[in-house]
């Protein structure tokens, strides 16, 4: 399930409602980096949402890392989200650093132009 959440969202959630999705959802394993374990998913959405990314690894596929920042709605509630995906082989813990802060820099602006769109 990797860092995905039961539902779009789900690092923005309350840790509560996030677990009762997580509890009610079948979650798959699809490689053994792959998080299925109910605690260890609402830990990392806590983490996530501090951080303002999502980074995982091998979690859907062995050979790929996915890096991820919200986009919100005027009322921000996640609504999108920008994404990287790549092999896990080139992408190294400082580029991984990088693209975090690109994909959030990319969100907040995406956020910011469609809050100016609503207004």
């Amino acid at each position: 399930m990797g860092e995905q959440g039961a539902d779009r969202g789900g690092a923005q959630r309350g840790a509560g409602e996030a677990r009762r999705l997580l509890e009610a959802a079948e979650l798959v394993r699809f490689t053994p980096a792959t998080l299925t374990d109910v605690d260890a998913l609402v830990e990392r959405l806590g983490r996530i949402r501090r951080l303002g990314h999502s980074v995982t690894r091998g979690e859907l596929d062995p050979d790929v890392v996915g890096i991820a920042a919200p986009i919100m709605d005027q009322n921000r509630r996640v609504t999108a989200a920008v994404s990287v995906a790549a092999l896990a082989s080139r992408v190294y813990p400082k580029a991984e650093t990088e693209l975090a802060q690109k994909a959030q820099a990319t969100a907040g602006e995406i956020t910011e132009r469609l809050s100016l769109t609503a207004a």
